[in-house]
Formats: C-alpha cells, sequence, structure tokens
C-alpha cells in the first residue's frame, strides 16, 4: 500500500511542483496523459520547473489618498495614511499612528 502511493506521488510530481504555476491545468492535463511514458513524464517535470510563477491577486481597499479629507456625515474621518475610519473627536488614527 505505501508503495503504491509512493509510486502515485512520483508519477504526479510534476503536476505537484507546477501547483503554484499559471500552466497549472496544462501540465497537469499532460502529467495525467502522457506521464506514464519517461519521455512524456521528464517534459512534464522541466515544464512545471520553467513556468512561470502564478500572479497573486490581492484585494484590497480603496488607496489612502482617495480619502485625503475626506468626512462623512457623522463627523469621522479617513485617514490620509492607511485609509482607516478614525474617531471623530481623535487625533490620531488607531490603526497607523498618523494624525488626523
Amino acid at each position: 500500500m505505501l508503495l503504491m502511493l509512493a509510486a502515485v506521488f512520483v508519477y504526479f510530481l510534476p503536476s505537484f511542483i507546477a501547483r503554484h504555476r499559471q500552466s497549472f491545468a496544462a501540465i497537469f492535463l499532460f502529467n495525467f496523459f502522457l506521464g506514464w511514458t519517461f519521455i512524456g513524464w521528464i517534459i512534464a517535470l522541466f515544464w512545471a520547473r520553467l513556468a512561470e510563477p502564478r500572479v497573486p491577486v490581492i484585494v484590497g481597499s480603496m488607496p489612502a489618498y482617495a480619502y485625503a479629507g475626506h468626512s462623512n456625515s457623522r463627523g469621522a474621518k479617513f485617514c490620509s495614511g492607511c485609509g482607516r475610519l478614525a474617531q471623530p473627536d481623535g487625533r490620531f488614527c488607531a490603526g497607523c499612528g498618523r494624525s488626523i
């Protein structure tokens, strides 16, 4: 049983290496269908090592410069440094420590 798991891991090693690459799906399919041939497995392994890493998508809030000087109807202001909502009577931002 353990030998079988080791064989499956070695078979899908190129796919495991390519899991954070842009062309992961193509490498996985190539490895799945042609990995049983030694040449196909070697090609999948090189492709996995040379593929470009996937660019992470960072979802953030609106940039701080968009909030600069803006205040809402309750008198609270947004920090110009980090964009967080500050206390209406506060003089410093609780998030970054800048003066408001």
